[in-house]
């Protein structure tokens, strides 16, 4: 006897049916029904390249977009994050809907919030069932916004009162954060002559 072999090789998903005739002159044919089924495998579509770092100063935002697509899918491609950094991220939608196994080009949002200054470092997963998973490493850098603010607690100076050769005088309470220079006081003034200060910051 001869071993012969019957290789089904489907190009495109769907069900198949070919009739194997074996003959021989002056011998009966012999038929077999060939069925076969194919079915095309799940997949998702991310960008090829990075999508890049996030950078945001603490209590502020970095948003990045990127478009994600699904072909001969059998559920749903679920978003979602994990890792250490998993708080300072997020995405949004977190399930792109497929319509008879499909999801066209969608635009997917990574949002970084930091609430504490550092690096910080997550995964964003897309799968489905059937898929092979997709993953993308974020990056996040955040940053202390330094603001530089110059206060004076007085919101106003009140009238001085002296006499000829005597001195008034009142203070004024001056203070500042992340100053990148001295403060400095000065009285400009037709009579400023008649005043001085006595202190220097």
């Amino acid at each position: 006897a001869t071993t012969v072999t019957v290789k089904y090789n489907p190009t495109a998903p769907g069900n198949y049916v070919a009739t194997l005739t074996i003959s021989s002159t002056d011998a009966e044919s012999k038929q077999f029904t060939l069925t076969g089924t194919s079915t095309a495998t799940p997949t998702i579509t991310i960008p090829d390249t990075p999508i890049g770092d996030f950078n945001a100063y603490v209590g502020y935002d970095h948003e990045i977009w990127f478009d994600v697509s699904g072909a001969n899918l059998t559920a749903d491609i679920t978003l979602a994050i994990t890792g250490d950094g998993a708080a300072m991220f997020s995405v949004e939608p977190t399930v792109l809907e497929n319509e008879n196994g499909t999801v066209e080009a969608t635009q997917v949002t990574v949002k970084y919030a930091p609430t504490a200054e550092g690096k910080h470092n997550a995964t964003l997963t897309l799968s489905s069932t059937g898929a092979e998973p997709k993953t993308i490493a974020l990056e996040g850098n955040g940053s202390i916004l330094q603001i530089t603010e110059l206060t004076v607690e007085e919101e106003t100076v009140p009238a001085f009162e002296a006499g000829v050769g005597e001195t008034d005088e009142t203070e004024i309470h001056v203070s500042g954060i992340n100053l990148t220079g001295n403060i400095t006081l000065t009285i400009t003034g037709d009579d400023a002559a008649m005043y001085s200060i006595n202190t220097e910051a």
